[in-house]
């Protein structure tokens, strides 16, 4: 055997079952704890998580996916200056993208109705009590419009109940006036007819008032006239004496009918009664003229 087999055999012999179990060492050597791949996967999702409850879930997908697509482009610019693959900068664009779609999704988008998820306790407050304060705004408006319609609604029945008592206080002395108007023409007509009685009594009396001068006074049968007789003794003396004496016979009917006056109606007139004058045999001596005034007929 040679010096070069010898040298071979023995490196063989010093390489073989040592620097073996050397390299098998060297491979199965275990990993830190923090460098596994599990423990990465629940360190990003605990991540994800409590920037999901400080900003809002939607928001933070929004900002993972925003820098994931930013820094795969700027791997694929890279990759491809230094002309090497670009797989893994696709599958992050991709990866990005999705992300981004989702926390958009899962964003709210009515900011009327739902409050941002990153609002602190302060802000929160601070929004509810301005919109406490414009509900209680609302409110009294509303406690205002309705308490104004109210009023407006009681003034309006206010003047309808006025205006309702107006007119029945109104009709009340329309209707007071009519019966009083009646009341009054009833009391006329009453009076005129004592009138009408109390003149038949004062012409009865004129004889014994005159000392049987006048010997019968009345009314007509139709109550239109005054008819008085004198004495045939007073009736010898001149023309003269005659119509003296006859005048103040009619002077006395006229003077009679208008004390007593008013009269009803369709009997003796107020304003031209009418006056005949006859002596016993029943001629007439005098009357009233057309005119109303004295007319002796001898």
């Amino acid at each position: 055997m040679s010096k070069k087999d010898n040298s071979s055999n023995r490196s063989d012999i010093n390489n073989s079952p040592s620097d073996s179990n050397k390299k098998v060492t060297i491979n199965n050597t275990t990993l830190p704890w923090y460098k596994k791949t599990w423990v990465k996967i629940i360190i990003v999702i605990v991540a994800i998580w409590g920037l999901g409850l400080i900003f809002g879930i939607g928001n933070t997908l929004d900002f993972i996916g925003i820098v994931t697509i930013i820094s795969s482009i700027i791997y694929l610019i890279y990759s491809i200056i230094k002309k090497k693959k670009s797989r893994n900068s696709v599958i992050a664009f991709i990866v990005g993208f999705i992300l981004l779609t989702v926390g958009s999704i899962a964003t709210p988008r009515n900011e009327s109705t739902s409050e941002p998820e990153h609002l602190t306790k302060a802000q929160k407050a601070k929004k509810e009590k301005e919109l406490a304060i414009k509900k209680a705004k609302k409110e009294k408006e509303l406690a205002a419009e309705k308490a104004k319609k109210e009023k407006e609604l009681a003034a309006e029945k206010a003047k309808k109940e006025k205006e309702h008592k107006a007119e029945l206080k109104k009709e009340k002395e329309v209707k007071e006036k009519k019966e009083e108007k009646a009341k009054k023409r009833k009391l006329i007509a009453k009076n005129k007819h004592n009138n009408l009685k109390k003149l038949k009594d004062a012409l009865a009396n004129l004889p014994e008032d005159t000392n049987n001068t006048i010997v019968d006074a009345r009314l007509d049968d139709e109550n239109l006239s005054i008819e008085i007789t004198l004495t045939d003794d007073a009736l010898s003396g001149t023309d003269a004496q005659l119509r003296s004496l006859t005048k103040k016979a009619w002077n006395i009917g006229i003077n009679y009918a208008n004390k007593y006056a008013p009269y009803p109606e369709d009997t003796i007139s107020e304003n031209r009664p009418e006056v005949d004058i006859y002596d016993e045999a029943g001629n007439t001596l005098a009357t009233t003229g057309f005119l109303g005034g004295f007319k002796f007929k001898g």
